[in-house]
């Protein structure tokens, strides 16, 4: 019921308890329509109008709908005959295909970190699921199903959160290029699962004792207890960012840039001993500060992300070494590429 106590006169396309309407513009009180007759009564003082307008309407969508069966064979939504008798058309592009659109897209835009992602994801859901299919046939069950899915094949809740929100953002998209209707978002039903994380804190002792290990500096571990500690005195810089930073960032006294994921800048004083271990790293003469990129990786933004995720496991691997050997246990650091 609307404000004024009318209710809307739709037709209404109706297959398996899913329904689309279609507005007629006209709006009437209930006791001023007649549902067997499906008109409005002559105590409605526009009835006659009303009845005509209805009548032509009706005959209108009829006739359209014997030519829809004509030439669209096999399931078909209540949205797709909506949009065929409003004379809206109908894409014909899969899930698959504008998904690989928007990789180019975002490919052409420099953002090479997403664009993994987004081929990651498409990867990962298209071994449970296939997506050569419109979007209209992402509809709940389909997410339902896929989530069973891949929870039967052990992935992890906050990976699964991972791929739902990437699909979501791509169904977003395709509703606002026009590829589909919003009237077939599946996600307003839909409640993607998140788990909280275990927050990994290291306690004043186990920082004091990471920091007084005796590590030679000849020895493979050397240089990743030195970023251990540097990400610290850094106020916890993320690795990606530590790993990138240039030469021309470290400038009076001071380590200034901004991060890559937020593009926020910072500017972190520099204490004597991250200024020790900076002189360290430079000393190699290298074009990073850090050293551990070399140019052709650096020129590489495709694939840069996943040699920055392969760095950052190595020296997660090289931290929890570092806690066996001198028995104590060091946390590792992780890095999210986005």
């Amino acid at each position: 019921m609307k404000k004024n106590n009318t209710y809307p006169l739709v037709f209404r396309i109706s297959e398996g308890g899913v329904y689309r309407d279609i507005g007629t513009g006209q709006s009437v009180q209930e006791h001023q329509y007649n549902l067997k007759t499906e008109s409005v009564r002559n105590t409605h003082p526009l009835h006659e109008l009303i009845n005509s307008q209805l009548k032509e309407l009706k005959l209108k969508y009829l006739s359209k709908l014997m030519e829809y069966e004509k030439t669209h064979f096999g399931t078909n939504t209540p949205q797709q005959i909506k949009d065929y008798l409003l004379g809206e058309s109908i894409s014909c592009m899969t899930v698959n295909q504008f998904w690989d659109k928007e990789i180019s897209l975002i490919l052409k835009a420099g953002r090479n970190g997403g664009a993994r992602i987004y081929m990651e994801v498409k990867v990962a859901i298209n071994k449970v699921k296939s997506l050569d299919i419109r979007f209209e046939q992402v509809d709940y069950n389909f997410l339902k199903d896929l989530e069973a899915e891949l929870l039967g094949a052990e992935v992890k809740v906050n990976s699964i959160s991972l791929y739902l929100r990437t699909l979501r953002a791509i169904y977003n998209k395709a509703i606002n290029s026009g590829v589909v209707s919003f009237h077939s978002y599946p996600f307003r039903s839909f409640k993607i699962k998140k788990e909280r994380g275990t927050p990994l804190v290291m306690t004043l002792e186990e920082l004091r004792a990471f920091f007084q290990l005796n590590v030679n500096s000849n020895d493979l571990l050397y240089d990743s207890w030195l970023m251990g500690k540097l990400m610290f005195l850094l106020m916890g810089i993320n690795i990606t960012d530590m790993l990138m930073m240039k030469h021309n960032q470290v400038v009076g006294g001071r380590l200034i840039y901004s991060r890559t994921k937020t593009k926020r800048r910072y500017s972190i004083k520099l204490v004597p001993e991250a200024l020790t271990i900076l002189e360290y790293f430079q000393a190699k003469k290298s074009n990073t500060v850090i050293g551990k990129l070399s140019e052709r990786e650096l020129e590489d933004g495709f694939n840069l992300p996943l040699v920055l995720r392969q760095r950052n496991q190595v020296f997660n691997s090289h931290l929890m070494k570092l806690g066996k050997r001198h028995y104590f246990f060091i946390l590792p650091f992780v890095i999210y590429i986005y």
